[in-house]
């Protein structure tokens, strides 16, 4: 019996590939009649094949994200507006623990079949089961992607300094409710960040755009010609970018030229030496990506 999958998701999926301008190499992960559904309309309330919309994915993982299985949970988390948009009821729920039932439930009715629960929540802590019963690059993608869903929702819903733990198709995610999360308003509004993985910038210009005026920078280059044509108070630069320069190179150069911008570096794989680098002042903070919403905010605010 064929698996379904509403086009809610696959639309998210069908626009990425087009807003990436990768629709025409993802015809290479389609069978030939898949095809047009690249440029077909999507209508979010239909059905569609689970098979299909597992090669989607593949084809944004392969093509988009270059393999690297993390930065879909960054996607997860960008996405949670668009779910609002079709499902308002999880913006009402009160606080994190009823937020994390309602999202389970949700999810759980955009596919024919089961596919997750919710093993145990509490108001500081949650366990998820997921199987999309998928192949294990898509499985592993498709679960990183709803822990982001859940780690932003309840970030949204009050939760503070969110951590998670994934475990092949089981994920834990835990936080401080909202009487231990409360940390200061953001006074460095403007703030670059620089990231060559575009999906991560968007992920995180989404999330700090609540709070901040964002500009992004995709290489060191274009990073310090940002910095000369207008004022920074903050820069959240990733490590590893390319030939043109690495986060710890261009965070050096601003601490040289701009000393009053906060320098963040913001990466899955920081460099020993990063953490001797706060020492001396020429780095604010080291955060490990991904990071949760709240502890970035802090990142760029005055005096964390």
């Amino acid at each position: 019996m064929s698996r379904q999958v509403r086009g809610i998701l696959f639309l998210d999926y069908v626009r990425m590939l087009r807003r990436y301008q990768v629709a025409e190499r993802a015809k290479a992960h389609l069978l030939p009649d898949e095809a047009r559904i690249l440029t077909d309309r999507v209508d979010p309330t239909a059905w569609y094949s689970m098979e299909t919309f597992e090669r989607l994915g593949l084809a944004i993982l392969h093509e988009i994200v270059l393999d690297e299985v993390d930065v879909i949970r960054l996607w997860g988390r960008s996405q949670l507006p668009n779910l609002l948009a079709f499902f308002p009821a999880l913006a009402t729920a009160a606080g994190p623990r009823e937020a994390v039932v309602r999202l389970s439930s949700f999810i759980q009715s955009l596919f024919d079949f089961a596919c997750l629960s919710v093993e145990r929540v509490d108001d500081v802590s949650t366990s998820v089961f997921v199987n999309y019963g998928m192949s294990p690059a898509a499985e592993e993608a498709a679960v990183r992607q709803t822990m982001g869903f859940f780690e932003e929702l309840i970030t949204t819903h009050g939760g503070g300094a969110v951590e998670s733990e994934l475990s092949g198709h089981r994920f834990s995610v835990r936080w401080n409710p909202r009487a231990d999360a409360t940390g200061p308003l953001l006074v460095h509004p403007r703030v670059l960040l620089v990231d060559d993985e575009r999906l991560v910038l968007a992920a995180l210009k989404r999330a700090l755009g609540r709070v901040a005026a964002v500009t992004t920078a995709e290489s060191m280059p274009e990073a310090l010609q940002a910095l000369e044509q207008q004022p920074f108070d903050a820069v959240v630069a990733d490590y590893a970018m390319g030939p043109a320069g690495t986060g710890l190179e261009l965070l050096s150069e601003v601490a040289a030229r701009w000393p009053r911008v906060r320098r963040i570096l913001h990466s899955g794989n920081p460099p020993d030496a990063a953490q001797g680098l706060m020492a001396t002042g020429l780095l604010h903070q080291v955060l490990l990506k991904p990071a949760p919403y709240d502890v970035l905010v802090q990142a760029i605010s005055t005096g964390q």
